[in-house]
């Protein structure tokens, strides 16, 4: 079975009337101007889609203002929309919570949609113990580094790396990969650099993301990121 592939909107002022489909979602499906899909909620609410061309990339145009009305999504929520063929889509409209934490950053809580979501990709990745969700940060941003939690180093990553400094290939899903280094500092933490710098430009990810990262050891150590 071929995996579905995801992609994640967030209504703005912007995208009210159209949305633009992913390039690579577009290509991999062969999707063409003026072709119809079936767009299902999680509670069964259908609504038909068109596509568009324009400039060379697709757009979600008739229909989608019908879905935001029939799905009551406000500006600033998500969709994440799961592509299961050519004629059909399934999205989860509201499927990010977040709320406002101490300094210097955020919590986020994961609504029973976002675990679903994070369920399904699970089956198409390699066995690991744990995913590990973060907003995005201008530390983030400004530093050739991303550092994740004392608690989940030790308890996760440290599982499957053994050594001080490792290399580690890093990707998106459908986008090509990116040499690291796993760092062990003197913390207890690990920290993704060494290659981090351009990474989040060169695929899409900016401050406020939110990045599901999941560390998994085949033939060689890798981190997948699933971006919302």
């Amino acid at each position: 079975m071929n995996p579905p592939r995801f992609f994640t909107v967030r209504l703005t002022t912007a995208n009210q009337r159209y949305v633009r489909r992913p390039a690579a979602i577009a290509q991999g499906y062969q999707l063409e101007d003026g072709q119809r899909l079936k767009l299902v909620t999680t509670h069964n609410l259908m609504v038909y889609i068109e596509l568009k061309r324009a400039s060379g990339k697709i757009y979600i145009t008739t229909g989608w203002p019908q879905f935001i009305e029939a799905t009551g999504l406000q500006l600033k929520e998500y969709v994440v929309f799961k592509v299961l063929s050519r004629s059909k889509m399934h999205a989860t409209p509201n499927a990010l919570s977040m709320k406002c934490a101490s300094a210097p950053g955020r919590d986020i809580n994961l609504s029973t949609e976002l675990k679903d979501y994070i369920k399904d990709i699970a089956q198409f990745l390699h066995p690991s113990n744990e995913f590990y969700v973060t907003t995005i940060n201008p530390t983030f941003m400004k530093q050739d580094r991303v550092h994740f939690s004392k608690q989940f180093s030790m308890t996760y990553i440290a599982l499957i790396v053994r050594k001080k400094t490792s290399q580690i290939e890093v990707r998106i899903p459908g986008h090509p990969s990116t040499t690291m280094v796993l760092h062990h500092s003197t913390e207890k933490r690990f920290n993704l650099k060494s290659g981090w710098t351009h990474f989040p430009t060169s695929n899409g990810i900016q401050v406020g993301t939110i990045c599901i990262f999941h560390f998994h050891q085949t033939n060689q150590l890798q981190a997948t990121i699933d971006v919302l």
